[in-house]
This record gives C-alpha cells, sequence and structure tokens, in this order.
C-alpha cells in the first residue's frame, strides 16, 4: 500500500513540475489584468492569436511549454493569451490596431503599448523579444476614447429609450435575452449608408438567432430619416435618438458609424465592434455563447 502511495505522490509531484514548467497565462478581464501590472509594477505580455493561426499553434506548443522561456517570462511580465476574435479580444484588435498574427504585445499598467514584434518566434528569439520589451523607453499611450470604450466592457447600460419609425417608444431593456448589435447612424453619412445593404445581409444570415439588430439613427430631420427606411427598405429595428447626445456620450463616440455589442444582460461585450461589411463580424457573432 505504501508503494502505491509513493507512486501516487510521483506522479502528482511530475503534473505539478509540469505546470510549473512554461509561461503561465493569467486569466481575467482586461481591466482586471490592468489592475495586477499596475500593481506589481509590471508590463502585460499579450499573445494575440486567431484560432486559424497556424504559426501560433506553433509557438503555444513549441515555445511557449519551454522551461527557459516560462521562467524569464513568467518572473517579468503578466502574461495572458487573448482570442482576437472572441471576447474582449476584438476590443484590443481595435484599439491597438493589430492586424497579424500572431502579434506580440507588450503594454504597461496604463494599458500603452511599450513595445511589439509580429509573427512566430523561437525559444531564443521570443526572449530576446521579452527583453527588448523590458529595455523599450517608448510608450505609446491609449488615447481617452479607448480607455473609455475598455473601461465599458462587461458594464451594464442605461436603460435608454428612443421611438421608432411609428412614434412608439423601445426600451433597450426590451431586448433583454438576446444579444444586441447596435448600428449608430445617420442619412446624411455616406459610410454609414454604404453598411445598409450588409446589415441587411447580417439580418437574413442570423435570423431566428438570439440576436437584435438595432440601427439607431441620430438624424435630427426625421422625415428624412423615415424616408430613407422606405426607400432602402430597412428592416431589423429602427430607433432613432432625436439629436440626443447621450448614448453616444456614454460610450464615447466621436464619429459614425459606429457599432456596439451587447450581451442578453445589457452589459457591453464590445463597445467598438467590427462593420458589417468586414468578414470578421459574421465569425465573431457565430462564436458568440448561446446565440
Amino acid at each position: 500500500m505504501k508503494q502505491v502511495y509513493f507512486i501516487i505522490a510521483m506522479l502528482c509531484g511530475l503534473a505539478l513540475g509540469g505546470q510549473a514548467q512554461g509561461i503561465r497565462f493569467a486569466e481575467g478581464s482586461w481591466k482586471e489584468l490592468l489592475e495586477t501590472a499596475k500593481k506589481e509594477g509590471k508590463l502585460i505580455f499579450v499573445d494575440c492569436y486567431t484560432e486559424w493561426c497556424q504559426p501560433c499553434k506553433q509557438m503555444e506548443q513549441q515555445v511557449f511549454p519551454s522551461e527557459k522561456v516560462g521562467k524569464f517570462y513568467n518572473e517579468h511580465f503578466i502574461n495572458v493569451k487573448m482570442d482576437m476574435e472572441k471576447g474582449e479580444g476584438p476590443v484590443i484588435l481595435n484599439t491597438y490596431k493589430i492586424n497579424a498574427f500572431p502579434t506580440l504585445l507588450f503594454v504597461n499598467g496604463e494599458g500603452g503599448e511599450v513595445y511589439r514584434i509580429v509573427g512566430s518566434k523561437k525559444e531564443a528569439e521570443l526572449l530576446q523579444v521579452g527583453a527588448d520589451a523590458l529595455a523599450s523607453k517608448t510608450v505609446y499611450p491609449v488615447n481617452s476614447q479607448a480607455q473609455q470604450q475598455i473601461a465599458l466592457i462587461g458594464r451594464e447600460i442605461p436603460d435608454f429609450c428612443y421611438r421608432d419609425s411609428t412614434g412608439k417608444e423601445v426600451k433597450f431593456s426590451s431586448f433583454r435575452g438576446n444579444y444586441v448589435y447596435v448600428d449608430m447612424w445617420a442619412t446624411w453619412c455616406r459610410p454609414c449608408c454604404e453598411e445598409i445593404p450588409y446589415m441587411g445581409e447580417l439580418e437574413k444570415k442570423f435570423h431566428g438567432k438570439k440576436i437584435c439588430f438595432v440601427s439607431l439613427s441620430c438624424d435630427k430631420d426625421l422625415q428624412a430619416w423615415k424616408k430613407k427606411l422606405r426607400t432602402d427598405r430597412m428592416g431589423g429595428i429602427q430607433l432613432n435618438c432625436g439629436g440626443d447626445p447621450a448614448f453616444m456620450k456614454f460610450f464615447g463616440i466621436q464619429g459614425i458609424p459606429h457599432f456596439i455589442l451587447l450581451d442578453p444582460e445589457g452589459k457591453v461585450v464590445n463597445p467598438n465592434m467590427s462593420r458589417p461589411s468586414q468578414e470578421i463580424t459574421v465569425e465573431t457573432l457565430s462564436r458568440l455563447k448561446g446565440i
């Protein structure tokens, strides 16, 4: 019996030892990670990846488990893996203008970018990348709009109430139980109007799913707005804020079109969502839990 316990203890020790090797990736919201980085006086190392990226998988399987790499990165950084197509990933992608994978990003506790490099790295190369990040004296601060939007993630929105084309008041709380994809637009905004056909395609593609497509116009000319709805045969839920700045102020919107994704509880998933015309939008919506 003692021999059996000894073998079990050995196996547990090996398992724990295996877990100790390689980079330890932290979990938590972006806000929590920033707070941890501030508290510990460390940079955050972000592995910006996607599920379909083969070089990303190669690093995950061959480089991140390295004991030497793990020792260096665990000592000097708060490490996090972030899928750029899920959760807070799209927000980070937009905030830091990530356009290739993997992107190895280093930011400080204020969210300012300190260093980045693109592409798969081998063990020695990744160690050098980390050393270069620590030695970097350059910081690119995140602009105030991006900081405001990042802070919104996971926050429940106020129960905004606007009128539809018939004059009926519609509260955002009426969408509870469904995801909500919001399009902030106006008839006089050409880029906004160019997205209308793509918005219609999204509505058709996700018909019957647990998601509402809300087009919120900031037109003050209600007749022009209603005419556009008829002319373009716009579907979905059409609302008009009548020039009320509350919605735009809450989300820190400085220009349109602007897209937002809310969860079924009315909490912000992505305050700066991709456009209907972008392929990543369909992919992101398709992967929403419970849709």
